[in-house]
C-alpha cells in the first residue's frame, strides 16, 4: 500500500508495503512515487528493500526511513540525479552495475544537476562483481 500525505503543501510519501513484517520488491512503486511526485516533493521511503532503479529528473528530496534499502539488482546505476536541486538522504543503496565503460554507480549524479545534497547514506556492493 502508498500512503500520500499532503502537509503544508508538501508531499510526503510512504512505503507501506508489508511482506511478514518488512517491505520488499517495492521497486515499481517507489519508480511510480517519484514519477508523480510534484517538483518539491518529499518522498519518505519506508523500512524494507525496493528494487529497481531510480530516475530523478525533478527538484525533490528523497529520504529513507530507518533500514530503507534501494537495491539496484546488479545492473545500471541504482539512483541516477537528472536535476537540480535534488536531495538524497538516510538510504542504503546497494548492488550497482559493474561497468566502469557505461560509469556504473550507486548515485550519479548528471553533470548539469546542480545543488545536489546527498548526505547519511550508505553504499554497498557498488561497482562490485561477484561470483
Amino acid at each position: 500500500m502508498i500512503q500520500l500525505l499532503a502537509r503544508n503543501g508538501f508531499l510526503a510519501a510512504a512505503l507501506l508495503l508489508a511482506a511478514g513484517g518488512r517491505a520488499a520488491h517495492a521497486g515499481p512503486a517507489l519508480v511510480q512515487l517519484i514519477a508523480k511526485a510534484e517538483p518539491g516533493s518529499v518522498v519518505k521511503v519506508a523500512a524494507g528493500v525496493h528494487h529497481g532503479a531510480l530516475r530523478i529528473d525533478k527538484p525533490l528530496t528523497l529520504v529513507g526511513e530507518p533500514g530503507a534499502i534501494v537495491d539496484g539488482d546488479g545492473t545500471g546505476d541504482v539512483i541516477r540525479i537528472a536535476a537540480s536541486n535534488v536531495v538524497v538522504r538516510n538510504l542504503t543503496i546497494r548492488d550497482s552495475g559493474t561497468s566502469l565503460t557505461q560509469m556504473n554507480a550507486g548515485i550519479f549524479v548528471e553533470q548539469r544537476a546542480r545543488d545536489v545534497v546527498i548526505a547519511g547514506n550508505r553504499l554497498e556492493q557498488v561497482l562490485v562483481q561477484r561470483g
